[in-house]
């Protein structure tokens, strides 16, 4: 298997360079991609023909990434046949994913720098979530979208809707934050998914009552108040 590793003749994929990508899902992209792009300058030309599988591998690797972290992206479709077209198509699959990760940090980093001096300038109160929260808070909304991907049941404008609320909630993380609104509101996704999946919303709710667990610890500490009164509120002082 190709394993992104960088030394002085090739790069290949290991599990250690899997296990060591960030939780935020652009960061990890980038990564992966400047990688590949790494690897790809490695090889000689002459011989990208011959290492096809490689590339194929590489390929897979990142679409597979997208699809468990749900991430839209526009896969190209291969053609065995017509390996050197098929290359071209992989190096641009490579370019476009990178730069629209890019794209999205530029726009997060730019959105929370306003947010943040919004808030210094229009207020004194905030919500003060810890690096041990936030790292936790990443780890959630992953798994969610990766169960998400597995919702069968439910539709696909559903899983769209939702994955792109989870990707904008993704990027919004700060340690800091005049309000909780963002968060509060997948209360309501909840219960249309439990109305929706029943018993299958399961691994999906559990996940966004651990998080709102969470928010909840830090909205009680900032109000003063002991948390298990809010978590008991939505039943989800057992998961703490």
């Amino acid at each position: 298997m190709i394993a992104f590793e960088h030394n002085e003749s090739t790069a290949m994929l290991n599990e250690a360079f899997v296990a060591n990508l960030p939780p935020e899902t652009d960061e990890a992209l980038i990564l992966i991609c400047k990688a590949y792009l790494n690897w790809n300058a490695q090889v000689k030309p002459a011989d990208r023909i011959a290492r096809y599988p490689e590339y194929v591998e590489a390929f897979s690797f990142l679409v597979a990434f997208g699809r468990t972290r749900s991430v839209a992206m526009d896969v190209p479709q291969l053609d065995a046949c017509d390996r050197a077209s098929s290359l071209t198509l992989i190096d641009l699959f490579f370019h476009t994913v990178m730069r629209d990760a890019v794209t999205r940090v530029g726009d997060a980093f730019q959105n929370r720098a306003i947010k943040k001096y919004a808030d210094l300038l229009g207020s004194t109160f905030f919500y003060q979530f810890s690096k041990e929260d936030l790292t936790k808070l990443h780890a959630l909304i992953n798994e969610l979208k990766s169960e998400l991907w597995k919702a069968d049941d439910l539709d696909d404008n559903h899983k769209a809707r939702l994955r792109i609320r989870l990707e904008k909630l993704q990027q919004e993380l700060t340690e800091r934050r005049s309000d909780l609104d963002c968060f509060l509101g997948l209360i309501g996704e909840a219960a249309v998914l439990t109305a929706k999946l029943g018993r299958s919303a399961k691994p999906l709710v559990d996940r966004i009552r651990l998080l709102l667990g969470i928010v909840l610890k830090v909205q009680a500490k900032a109000e003063g108040v002991p948390a298990r009164g809010l978590t008991r509120f939505l039943a989800l002082d057992r998961d703490l």
